[in-house]
């Protein structure tokens, strides 16, 4: 073993001293510490090899490799070792003793322990590193613990150790502890849902293969090199989606798999232009299947805090004839994939000309804030081991009973902290006897006092003012736990209520759906639209611009020859995140006339207000209560963008950036490493258009941007 350990150094690690190692391995073996009581059968020494062997993947230096040989055998020995080896590895042995007392006990204790966690961290990382491999070996042996010891260790691992690896983007440990600790907090649903993902790929593997074969026929086809790889989530991150769905089945969860899209490095290609040639793989996989609205996340231009980058997106149209689900995709470079896997130590932490890598990472800047804000924490509840701390208030039902919530909640979110079904049945909100509407902020010590309705009714809009993650999870999963018959239900009535306005109907083969923009739609298919569409994640005018191209032509020859100022008139025409039905009205500030680009923001009234996009009063809102406004029925057009620019390090991300952030999906992108990018998006108007131009202009190094209108999905590449 301690040979496999020394030659495996050797060979990835060659500028290690193996002498010093040796050295080290050789004081343990010779110490009189005694492991047995703590795992059978295993000594002290195998505990410190399998340390090693689970730190090599993230490249340690020698006293990060030294430190974790000696963490436990030589407790308050600082002087001891550091004669023996340096100052740095004593250091470093020194302040992971000081770790191992991390318990989980009191609230007010699991305070301090968070607090020692970053303080440790803020002062060197590799000690968490360290701590997390040793935590990660010990509980791969947790079943030589008495029951009560594995549930104690599980727990400590979960609400400490987990949120600690998140943080720093490690997800590689992060996901192998929370399923090792799931099998121990939960042995009954864990064993439960082992046996059900053993069927589960039983059933889904050819299916799977199949997706997989597919995706990587069309990057063949569109010329793009890369490494197609497919997977189930993992077992914790499963359940946790079966209980907030409140589904027993894995046929229930939207994205129990994804595909992964890894580009690897080229010889004379640079980082930069791997993250270009990721927007044009998006284009590919965007202009061949079928993108969901509202499913697309950059985190290449807007990294995570934990510094993890890769593109998402879902789509539908892999599959069998007879079996489609929407399936996530991520792309992804060599170098964000291995920071996806490793995190901050896939950036060698241990040099210091690397430290840079840490300024961009908000989580770990807030370090020394954050401890000291714990200092006087008192009131940490169970979000603690993700969000660290939160600031909160106070407020009373009518019985004299607490309750605990964020600064900024609102009266509705005081009805979801009742429960979920107190929430989707609110009707009516007073606070200290006077009704409030839903997004009444409440303050400190308010008594609150909600009245219910006979049936649920939540509203997807109410996401844009709810403050709490309880209430917005609630009001996501009503919408996507709809059985798929009422969904499917919901979405029929919604297209059929925009149709009538043409004199047309939806038939029972749903015939307008099967031609759905450039791609023909089985049965199968066309049904997932429609629950898409009742789950609310497919807006109304999204669908009817795929299927009505005729009807689109018509309604630009109407909008040409009208100027639809009539206010009275343009107010059926709006739909808020999809929906027909929300109350509304517009603004006095901007003369909005049909077509105009709009937003809508959710005042303190009961109805939504209405704006031009461009309103001078919007800089004066907050912005988080701004929410997603369309014209119903007015068809977006195709614009195809070219944008030449001097090359520097981030500025296609910047681009990305600019163009995502104002809800725009990339219908096609290509760049060829070039100064020049191209891609296809869709929009309302061409002042939208203009004012986008206009974005783009204004980042740095950018030469010139220009646009023109297209009618169909043209192959950018050779235009």
């Amino acid at each position: 073993m301690l040979k496999i350990l020394l030659k495996t150094l050797a060979q990835q690690q060659p500028e290690i001293k193996l002498e010093n190692v040796k050295k080290a391995l050789e004081l343990v073996d010779r110490s009189s510490i005694d492991r047995k009581s703590y795992h059978k059968n295993r000594s002290y020494l195998d505990h410190v090899v399998s340390v090693v062997n689970i730190l090599l993947p993230f490249k340690p230096d020698e006293a990060t490799i030294i430190a974790a040989i000696l963490h436990e055998a030589f407790p308050n020995a600082y002087h001891k070792i550091k004669e023996m080896f340096n100052h740095d590895i004593a250091e470093l042995v020194m302040t992971i003793e000081g770790l191992r007392s991390l318990h989980l006990k009191s609230v007010q204790e699991q305070a301090e322990n968070y607090k020692k966690l970053l303080l440790a961290m803020a002062k060197d990382l590799r000690v968490i590193l360290i701590r997390l491999a040793d935590r990660l070996d010990n509980m791969s042996y947790i079943q030589d613990l008495p029951k009560d010891m594995q549930k104690n260790l599980a727990d400590e691992t979960m609400q400490i150790y987990v949120p600690i690896a998140m943080h720093l983007g490690i997800y590689n440990l992060k996901t192998q502890l929370e399923d090792l600790a799931f099998a121990y907090i939960n042995p009954k649903a864990y064993v439960s849902l082992e046996n059900d993902l053993k069927e589960y790929r039983y059933a889904n593997d050819l299916y799977l293969n199949h997706i997989h074969q597919q995706l990587v026929k069309i990057l063949k086809n569109n010329n793009v090199k890369a490494e197609v790889s497919s997977r189930l989530k993992h077992k914790y991150s499963i359940y946790q989606k079966l209980l907030a769905k409140g589904k027993s089945t894995l046929d229930s969860i939207f994205d129990i798999f994804a595909l992964r899209v890894v580009l690897g490095k080229l010889d004379h290609v640079t980082e930069q232009e791997l993250i270009g040639k990721c927007y044009e793989v998006l284009g590919v996989i965007h202009r061949e299947l079928v993108p969901i609205p509202h499913r697309f996340k950059d985190y290449i231009a807007n990294p995570k805090p934990n510094g993890y980058m890769s593109l998402h997106t879902t789509v539908l149209g892999l599959g069998t004839d007879d079996f489609k689900k929407p399936v996530e995709i991520q792309i992804r470079t060599k170098t964000m994939h291995e920071e996806s896997e490793y995190g901050i130590a896939a950036h060698s932490i241990y040099k210091e000309a690397d430290n840079k890598y840490l300024e961009k990472m908000q989580w770990v800047k807030s370090i020394v804030t954050l401890q000291k804000e714990l200092k006087n924490t008192q009131y940490l509840n169970k979000d603690l081991q993700y969000e660290i701390f939160q600031d909160r208030i106070f407020v009373l039902s009518e019985e004299g009973k607490i309750f605990d919530l964020p600064v900024g909640a609102t009266a509705l979110d005081f009805a979801y902290s009742l429960d979920e079904e107190a929430g989707h049945r609110c009707n009516q909100v007073k606070v200290n006897g006077i009704q409030v509407p839903f997004d009444h902020v409440l303050e400190n010590g308010d008594v609150v006092n909600i009245a219910m309705q006979n049936r649920p009714n939540p509203k997807w809009y109410w996401i844009a003012f709810v403050k709490t993650t309880k209430a917005k999870t609630y009001i996501k999963n009503w919408f996507k736990n709809l059985t798929d018959e009422n969904s499917k239900e919901i979405g029929k009535n919604i297209i059929n209520k925009n149709l009538e306005k043409f004199g047309l109907i939806m038939d029972k083969d749903l015939s307008f759906l099967k031609k759905y923009g450039n791609r023909q739609l089985n049965l199968n298919e066309r049904n997932e639209i429609l629950s898409l569409l009742g789950r609310g994640e497919l807006t109304v005018n999204q669908v009817l611009e795929k299927i009505l191209p005729e009807l689109e032509k018509d309604l630009r020859l109407v909008r040409s020859n009208n100027s639809f100022s009539n206010k009275k008139y343009v107010k059926e025409r709006v739909l808020v995140t999809g929906e027909d039905n929300v109350p509304f009205e517009f603004c006095a500030c901007c003369n909005v006339r049909e077509g105009d680009p709009i937003v809508g923001y959710v005042g303190r009234g009961k109805s939504v207000k209405i704006h031009h996009r461009f309103c001078s009063e919007l800089p004066n809102h907050n912005h988080d209560r701004l929410i997603e406004v369309s014209w119903a029925n007015v068809p977006k057009q195709l614009y195809a963008f070219e944008v030449k620019f001097k090359t520097r390090p981030g500025i296609i991300a910047d681009i990305s950036n600019a163009v995502s952030k104002r809800g725009f999906i990339f219908i096609q992108f290509v760049y060829d490493g070039s100064d020049t990018i191209k891609f296809l998006i869709q929009a309302y108007s061409t002042e939208v258009i203009d004012f986008m131009n206009s974005v783009i202009l204004a980042i740095d190094n950018i030469v010139s941007s220009n646009y023109r209108v297209v009618d169909s999905c043209t192959d950018l590449s050779k235009i």
